[in-house]
């Protein structure tokens, strides 16, 4: 919760001996949520406390402040001028310990507080202290300037502030003598601020940065005992035998029952093979086998190329023999059987959206508005279907959304195609991005009357979308069918 606000400190004070020491210290920040977005021109309400000692210390002050931010989120306020809430401003005692500064917000403007977490003050808001400091007796000499404290890192530059106009510069007041408070240990530098109105005091002296102290070097770990097993005691000596017993011996007991087979030999090595015999006698030669039945006609070979064509001969042509006479006319056929009524050609049919839909992730199937027709088909026809529109996502940031759009016949999904999923997503510096479907099948249904429609569903995932439009966006969707008779 603590990325509600991202900080830029800017503490502005004057003192003197004669002048008044202003009762507060200026605070500057950019108020952001917990996405990283800038809440721009946006009522919000901020609790500051003053600790003691540490960030879990006593409350000596609670103050709120109720106030607007900026086209860039960004908010001003003086610490000791809000409205108090407990505690009294000027009575802090600043020379006694170190001084914590405890932030709270709530983005609403309302009272619900969320801990922004506390950063303790360094020496620029302890001028509040020379201001209840006593006037001291005679100045001393001015010190030696202390040595220039290490430069901290420069933060994000903060949107530039109008110029004040410049303060007329103060008397100087005579050197106080009492005793300067430690220095506190120098805090983390805060991303510069947009540039405040000069104020009219003398800073005072930089603190010294005390040096960090060097790491200590791990200490080498020590090596796993190994100590030896003793040694095993030796064996006690055998006791002697107890004297034979004198009873009577005990009847022959039954014979037990024979021993399980053992276990079946190693075969012995294979002998070596024998000498190969002497070869026989060849037998007589067998009788001659009938002849064997005459085998089947063989295809018939190609036809072989067609002679060249013989030279024209040379007659004289016969004269054109009279025209015959014109023959009688024939009779009238019969008139063929009338074909079946049928659609001839094609018909194409186009519909549009004619209102948005959201479509939000948990969503069932919804008919985009205008997306449906009703038609007849023939026999013999293939019907071409196409649709085509856009979704928008609503998210924010780097957000997206996803959408189904399927083309359904009759209540029913067709068995390939006419599904897609489309994705809208933003992109750094672009919100509400929007993007389109297109797809398009072709398929034979049965004759008779059926209904083609463009659903949408949600996917359980990212932001709502809005599906579709009339004809005023460029979301309308648009359904084309057309009946092709083959």
């Amino acid at each position: 919760m603590k990325k509600y606000i991202y900080l830029l400190l800017c503490l502005l004070l004057s003192s003197g001996a004669f002048a008044q020491v202003p009762q507060g210290f200026s605070y500057q920040a950019i108020a952001r949520d917990a996405q990283g977005n800038i809440l721009d021109n946006q009522s919000i309400n901020i609790r500051i406390s003053i600790l003691d000692s540490a960030n879990t210390g006593t409350v000596v002050y609670i103050e709120e402040h109720k106030l607007g931010t900026n086209d860039y989120g960004l908010f001003n306020l003086k610490v000791g001028q809000g409205t108090i809430v407990s505690g009294t401003f000027v009575t802090i005692n600043w020379s006694t310990g170190e001084k914590w500064l405890k932030l709270e917000l709530d983005p609403t403007g309302g009272n619900n507080f969320i801990d922004m977490g506390a950063f303790e003050l360094l020496s620029v808001p302890y001028a509040l202290y020379a201001g209840t400091s006593g006037n001291g007796g005679t100045p001393g000499p001015a010190g030696p300037a202390g040595p220039t404290g290490a430069t901290g890192l420069l933060g994000a530059t903060g949107p530039a502030g109008a110029t004040g106009a410049d303060g007329g510069t103060g008397a100087t007041g005579p050197t106080g003598a009492g005793v300067a408070g430690p220095t506190g240990p120098t805090g983390a530098t805060g991303a510069d601020g947009a540039t405040g109105p000069t104020g009219a005091g003398v800073a005072g002296p930089t603190g010294a940065t005390g040096a960090t102290g060097a790491t200590g070097v791990d200490g080498v770990t020590g090596p796993t005992g190994a100590g030896v097993a003793g040694p095993i005691g030796p064996t006690g000596a055998t006791g002697a035998t107890g004297a034979t017993g004198a009873g009577v011996a005990g009847a022959t007991g039954s014979t037990g029952a024979t021993g399980a087979t053992g276990n079946t030999g190693i075969t012995g090595l294979t002998g070596a093979t024998g000498a190969t015999g002497a070869t026989g006698n060849t037998g007589t030669t067998g009788l001659t086998g009938a002849t064997g039945a005459t085998g089947a006609t063989g295809n018939t070979g190609t036809t072989g190329l067609p002679g060249a064509t013989g030279a024209t001969g040379v007659g004289i042509a016969g004269a054109t023999g009279a025209t015959g006479s014109t023959g009688a006319t024939g009779s009238t056929g019969a008139t063929g059987a009338t074909g079946p009524s049928t659609t001839t050609g094609q018909n194409f049919t186009s519909t549009f959206g004619t209102s948005t839909i959201t479509i939000t992730p948990t969503a069932a199937g919804t008919l985009v508005p205008g997306l449906t027709q009703t038609i007849t088909v023939p026999a013999g026809s293939v019907v071409y279907i196409a649709t085509d529109g856009g979704i928008a996502t609503t998210a924010t940031g780097n957000g997206f959304s996803t959408v189904d759009v399927a083309i359904l016949v009759d209540g029913l999904f067709l068995p390939n195609g006419g599904y897609k999923r489309i994705v809208a997503a933003n992109t750094a510096g672009l919100a509400g991005i929007f993007t389109n479907w297109s797809m398009s099948a072709s398929i034979i249904l049965t004759p008779g009357t059926h209904t083609i429609s463009v659903f949408a569903y949600g996917t359980a995932q990212g932001s709502n979308a809005l599906v579709s439009s009339d004809n005023t966006s460029v979301l309308q969707g648009a359904l084309t069918v057309g009946i092709i008779k083959q």
